[in-house]
């Protein structure tokens, strides 16, 4: 079995990754309201499929509900760092990108960057599979991501490469995310100043 469908989830938990092979593909699929806590295992798993030279990743966004900015610069970060890379073997698409996810990716100026399957016509018979392997899954355990520890101050410098790679894609966003940027740039200096550990979110 490849996928697990969340079961009821609990107050905290808005969200889950879950991954599979599917035949060339490393599939990703992200449920529910994606968010800055996400991103650091979103990152691993986009990481690791660069290393290990998959020819294909795909992110499939069909039960994402939407996406923080944190999210979706670390797409954009994963998009800029493949482009920049011209003997990376790996190819990143989205699929089942909702009107919702969209928007936002175009409302960053992020949309043209990445590879997104905008008729349902990719990947036809690795969907498929997909759908049989839910639909045979259904209420069983199955994959998710690895967790990826991540303290405060983590999370803050994850969120400040997010927030860079977006600015680096549209010349808007470094004025959209000014105060962000210079909120994270100071915390987290101030925070490697002093060697602080935020501690384990």
């Amino acid at each position: 079995m490849w996928f697990r469908r969340p079961s009821a989830l609990t107050p905290c938990v808005v969200s889950e990754i879950f991954v599979a092979d599917i035949k060339d593909a490393f599939w990703i699929r992200v449920d529910g309201a994606a968010s800055l806590q996400d991103a650091p295992r979103l990152k691993r798993c986009l990481e690791q499929a660069v290393e290990h030279g998959r020819p294909l990743l795909v992110v499939d966004l069909e039960t994402c509900r939407s996406m923080d900015s944190s999210f979706m610069g670390t797409l954009c970060a994963a998009a800029l760092n493949l482009a920049g890379n011209p003997d990376a073997a790996t190819r990143l698409e989205l699929i089942n990108v909702g009107p919702r996810c969209l928007a936002a990716l175009e409302e960053l100026g992020i949309a043209q960057l990445l590879q997104i399957d905008r008729t349902g016509e990719s990947l036809l018979e690795e969907r498929s599979l997909v759908a049989a392997c839910l639909d045979r899954d259904k209420g069983a355990s199955g994959d998710r991501a690895p967790e990826v520890g991540a303290s405060k101050d983590d999370l803050a410098r994850h969120s400040l490469d997010a927030h860079r790679a977006l600015g680096a894609a549209s010349a808007d966003n470094l004025c959209r995310f000014r105060d962000v940027l210079d909120y994270l740039e100071k915390k987290t200096a101030q925070r490697d100043s002093a060697g602080i550990d935020g501690g384990t979110c």
